[in-house]
């Protein structure tokens, strides 16, 4: 059942009633804009108020609570209104702190009796918890202790020191814009004391409801003011609607924890990895929810039914892989070279930004990688890895095709890999391969694309700004291993013009680009091809001592088209086709 009352917010604190953040609540995401936002239209009714005394109190909407009555004292979880409650409880924790330094007790004690309360039994309560964020808990203890101290949380070296997590120290940042504003509030001419009575006066609707499964409801359709709920936050409620606390603990808060610092350790944006998540597990080719599709949540919620804790330990599966997609430095390499190879694939994709295979990658890893490792999935693992990196620079790299038609293959054989039965997997990664293929042009077409990729500083349009370096770099590398017959990774080297870069397109494309010895290439400089044969000859790259070999005395554009048609048909045929030439067709 849910009852709304309006009430001032001192009627609403000074209830015998402890409001607490639930577990299935978002974390505090408040900025300065909503710190400022609610502080400015806190002063101006109050300026209001002053001018004429008739003026109404401020109003900052509904709070949900579910109440929850014990012997001693209510307990009320905040279902909607925390990130509002939240920076109202830290703006009164700035007041005190600020009466404190000014000597005011009275004022102290006053605001300290909202804070701070006593069962009808004597026992201590603070009047609001959040159990995920320690250090509010210290804040509240030392702004509602009267001290002498008065350069008391003046700055932010003690929360430093400690290295308390983002969330605390975002706390933290808004008690510190809080206290600013109100000092410079004070010297602009508000009385504080008037201030606070006018504000303590501010009016809430308190909606009351006694019904959990209603009030997990109620979470996932209101929102705080400014900020629409995230998808994990929605998963997260979902999570902690149906995995209860147990006499042992709260586990699912624990391990969602767990999952959220694991994403942020690993720089991962929980939007992405949800995204992907649902991209692997369900199937996406289900109807269509207005214009912008099912969001993670709705796939989420329309098929895990209440197994929750099944999908927690779902999640943090395969979070545990996901991380080494965003980080592909933490994937455990062994000296075989079947993990270099995974490793270097997943570093490709990393380093050019493309994210639009890793629900495919999810499947991919969850189903052949295992610890101890098989030699068998391993291998398997290795070859789609490898596969779809040379796809991928082929069609995306070279050929520079759009990304989003790959999206329907993606998902559909990341869904097919991730449900499919065990001897069905090698089979869908066949069929994966085989479809890619097809959207692939024939040789010619990548020939002449191939042939036309390059690097300069002096042109615009192969600039480092639009990545042909590590585009080149990677080509060269690879022309490099193939000569030199090792996968092994090559010492630092940088780009070298045989020709001189004027800028030209002749002389920026790949024919006329070679691996080179970085101070060998700042010694050379701009000289002529012809009097860079002979540090080419004495060069540990091959590639360069390749280009002295066949030198003739002349370097100019039909050379150049014609290294380039070399590189081309090496990579092609030796390298990225390997063992598989059937799997990319050739003209």
């Amino acid at each position: 059942m849910i009852t709304g009352l309006s009430k001032p917010i001192r009627d609403f604190l000074r209830q015998d009633r402890q409001y607490l953040i639930p577990r299935y609540q978002r974390e505090y995401v408040w900025e300065e804009k909503q710190w400022s936002d609610l502080f400015n239209d806190l002063v101006l009714n109050y300026k209001k108020w002053r001018d004429n005394p008739n003026v109404e109190c401020h109003f900052i909407g509904s709070i949900v609570v579910l109440e929850n009555k014990t012997d001693r004292y209510s307990k009320a979880d905040i279902i909607d209104g925390q990130q509002r409650m939240t920076t109202f409880f830290i703006l009164l924790l700035a007041i005190m702190r600020k009466a404190n330094i000014l000597g005011n007790r009275e004022l102290f004690d006053g605001i300290r009796d909202y804070l701070k309360a006593k069962s009808a039994v004597g026992e201590k309560y603070d009047k609001f918890i959040n159990t995920d964020n320690p250090y509010f808990k210290m804040l509240l203890d030392n702004c509602t202790t009267f001290t002498d101290q008065v350069d008391l949380i003046s700055s932010n070296e003690d929360i430093v020191k400690k290295q308390y997590a983002f969330q605390e120290k975002f706390i933290y940042q808004c008690f510190l814009h809080l206290y600013s504003l109100l000092s410079s509030a004070m010297n602009d001419g508000i009385d504080i004391v008037e201030f606070t009575n006018r504000i303590m006066g501010t009016i809430i609707i308190e909606t009351l409801s006694t019904n959990v499964s209603e009030s997990y409801t109620i979470f996932e359709i209101l929102n705080a003011r400014g900020k629409q709920l995230e998808n994990h936050e929605l998963i997260k409620n979902y999570v902690m609607r149906y995995y209860e606390p147990t006499e042992f603990g709260d586990v699912a808060l624990k391990d969602w924890q767990l999952l959220m610092d694991l994403l942020k350790k690993n720089s991962v944006t929980p939007r992405n990895f949800f995204d992907h998540y649902v991209s692997h597990r369900f199937d996406r080719t289900t109807e269509k929810k207005g214009k912008n599709g099912f969001t993670a949540y709705d796939y989420i919620s329309r098929n895990c039914g209440q197994e929750s804790k099944k999908l927690l330990d779902d999640l943090l599966k395969k979070a545990k892989l996901y991380v080494f997609f965003s980080k592909p430095t933490n994937f455990p390499i062994s000296t075989d070279d079947y993990s270099k190879r995974i490793s270097d694939g997943l570093k490709f994709f990393k380093g050019r930004s493309k994210t639009q295979f890793r629900p495919l990658f999810l499947s991919l890893f969850n189903r052949l990688y295992s610890n101890p490792v098989c030699d068998e999935k391993i291998k398997t693992l290795s070859d789609v890895v490898f596969f779809l990196e040379r796809f991928f620079f082929i069609y995306g790299v070279v050929l520079k095709c759009q990304s989003k038609p790959l999206e329907k293959i993606v998902h559909r054989y990341a869904y097919l890999i991730e449900s499919s039965e065990e001897d069905e997997i090698v089979n869908n990664i066949r069929l994966l391969k085989e479809e890619l293929a097809k959207v692939l042009p024939d040789y010619a077409t990548f020939e002449n694309a191939f042939c036309n990729l390059g690097y300069s500083t002096k042109n615009i349009r192969y600039s480092e700004d639009e990545g042909n370096k590590e585009d080149v770099k990677y080509i060269l590398s690879l022309y490099e291993k193939y000569l030199r017959g090792t996968t092994d990774d090559l010492e630092p080297f940088s780009i070298e013009h045989i020709h001189k870069d004027t800028g030209t397109d002749t002389y920026c494309k790949i024919g006329n680009l070679v691996c080179l010895n970085i101070d060998e290439n700042t010694r050379l400089g701009s000289k002529p091809a012809s009097a860079k044969m002979s540090s080419y000859r004495a060069s540990e790259f091959l590639s360069a001592q390749r280009i002295a070999e066949n030198y003739s005395g002349k370097w100019e554009q039909s050379q150049i088209d014609s290294r380039g048609k070399e590189i081309a048909s090496v990579l092609y045929e030796d390298v990225w086709q390997s063992k598989e030439k059937e799997d990319i067709p050739n003209s």
